[in-house]
């Protein structure tokens, strides 16, 4: 796929068999030594003392205020009140309720405030970008700040492979309402229509098509071939999530792309569920074997 740069080679976006996008170090007076971790302790190690804490979930976080708060207005906010009331901790204490992504996604925006190489990938740049906007990580305080790396990349993704976008709508379910608000998913449905509209004739019709779209008998006789072969996007959009799969069917309406009745892509998609959830339960209710019987739990 090539390579592309952002901001004077400060960003690389590199693609072998997945998008992926490495953010280099900056040059930066601060320099990490290293980045420990010890149960669910972080400690960024340099050869200046920490003078903060952040609480993340069941992380706890032990950083330095010039490198945080010089790239997050959040936490500058944060910081600046403490002070403000008095607080006379050597090591002021911020606990973060609800981040995006949690304490995995927030270790890599603390890479990226120290400097350190962040890889992001189709799988991470939706909470990453969601938490840079939760940070208010805005070019406003440092150009090229992690809001604007974030949009390049996911901008990047969503006009690439088409399974990164899937990717990418996975990685949302976690984080739904920051997705919605920031218009991700928005994005990554009209993507989706996007290559549902110019991408049908590089599929060929196969006998099984009307099989592997989970046709029922009697629907299969009243669609024609080229209809299917014109919805070879189902398969891949059925796998969502119900409510992204929603939005992605309106956003593909919207295109034209459709060409079967919406009665039909949600009986369709019942069936898959049903089917589902028959097997599932078909292999709960089998009664164990006398082997398994004999097991010992500690």
């Amino acid at each position: 796929m090539g390579s592309r740069s952002f901001d004077s080679g400060k960003a690389t976006v590199s693609g072998r068999k997945y998008s992926k996008c490495v953010i280099l170090p900056a040059n930066e007076n601060m320099v990490p030594e290293a980045l420990e971790k010890r149960n669910q302790n972080w400690t960024v190690r340099t050869r200046v003392a920490n003078d903060l804490i952040i609480q993340v979930g069941d992380s706890s976080f032990q950083l330095h205020k010039l490198a945080m708060v010089s790239k997050s207005e959040y936490l500058n906010r944060l910081v600046f009140q403490k002070r403000s009331n008095g607080a006379k901790d050597t090591l002021p204490k911020i606990q973060i309720e609800s981040f995006p992504g949690g304490s995995e996604i927030f270790e890599l925006v603390v890479k990226f405030c120290y400097g350190m190489k962040v890889d992001l990938t189709a799988s991470n740049i939706a909470p990453v970008h969601c938490a840079a906007h939760f940070l208010e990580m805005s070019d406003d305080l440092e150009q090229g700040n992690l809001i604007s790396k974030t949009e390049a990349f996911l901008s990047f993704v969503l006009f690439s492979a088409w399974k990164d976008i899937f990717r990418v709508l996975k990685s949302c379910e976690p984080i739904s309402l920051w997705a919605m608000k920031l218009q991700i998913l928005q994005r990554c449905s009209d993507a989706i229509a996007w290559k549902a509209s110019i991408h049908p004739k590089l599929f060929t019709l196969r006998e099984n098509d009307a099989i592997s779209l989970n046709v029922l008998a009697n629907d299969a006789e009243n669609l024609k071939h080229k209809g299917i072969a014109e919805n070879w996007w189902f398969e891949d959009v059925s796998c969502l999530r119900i409510d992204h799969f929603v939005e992605v069917i309106k956003s593909i309406k919207k295109k034209g792309v459709l060409r079967v009745k919406t009665g039909w892509i949600m009986r369709s998609l019942l069936d898959r569920k049903m089917d589902f959830w028959t097997r599932k339960s078909a292999k709960t209710s089998n009664p164990p074997s006398t082997e398994s019987d004999n097991r010992k739990f500690d």
